[in-house]
């Protein structure tokens, strides 16, 4: 097999909406996964990341063989989150585009430094994470973060219900754009990651270098952060539910 793959990312379809947004507690109070509600992290934590499926073990088994087929296969599952989660950081669709093919070609050539199908969409999430702020501060020389529109409908689907009243939509997209944007860095990514990329907890915790447990508690203690961020800027949870 040869260690070069040649390939070109097909037009990414409209912006993909979010399966994980904010829930409300479910009857007699139990706590959904969700953005302001998040149970102890189960180790299969199968719920996550449906919509974008993460590659099966027998794919991956030829992709780190050198399978261009499933090469293919794992552009075609993972490409359109990959490119909407660069576009977070480069603001240009065009940009993101680029981005996602420099780490999946990147991810191709080491990808015998991916030992399984698990650790496949955080080595390839961070890689894009890094590509895309290496390419903004060699453009501007600062990064800085503006989710937007779509980012926040998938975080939060329950925004759609306000498009009737578009002028309280936008007051609640800039009240959870400016409750993100106040989270250091890795708060940030950690939200991002797990409820717009759609990793699961265990994945969460490879791309960010943590222990699986600690994501938990970090990822609890931001998403109570931002609550209370958004309750200061007037709005209840029960208005993003």
């Amino acid at each position: 097999m040869t260690d070069t793959f040649s390939f070109s990312l097909a037009p990414c379809p409209p912006p993909f909406r979010g399966t994980r947004g904010l829930t409300a507690a479910g009857p007699g109070g139990a706590m959904t996964d969700a953005l302001f509600h998040q149970t102890a992290p189960r180790e299969d934590d199968a719920s996550a990341g449906e919509s974008a499926a993460p590659v099966d073990d027998a794919t991956f088994a030829r992709f780190q063989a050198g399978d261009q087929a499933a090469m293919t296969e794992v552009v075609r599952v993972l490409n359109g989150r990959v490119v909407a989660f660069a576009r977070l950081y480069t603001h240009s669709q065009e940009l993101a585009e680029e981005v996602a093919q420099d780490a999946f070609l990147e991810t191709w050539r080491k990808r015998k430094k991916v030992h399984s199908a698990s650790k496949l969409r955080p080595f390839l999430f961070t890689l894009a994470k890094r590509m895309a702020m290496r390419e903004m501060r060699r453009k501007v020389h600062r990064v800085e973060f503006a989710i937007e529109d779509d980012a926040l409908l998938a975080i939060a689907p329950a925004l759609d219900a306000a498009q009737g009243d578009g002028l309280r939509q936008r007051d609640m997209m800039r009240a959870l754009r400016q409750a993100l944007a106040r989270l250091s860095e890795k708060e940030r990514d950690m939200v991002l990651l797990r409820y717009f990329a759609g990793l699961r907890i265990r994945e969460v915790a490879d791309a960010l270098g943590m222990p699986m447990g600690s994501v938990g508690v970090t990822l609890q203690r931001t998403l109570d952060k931002v609550r209370r961020d958004l309750e200061h800027q007037g709005f209840a949870l029960d208005d993003f539910v």
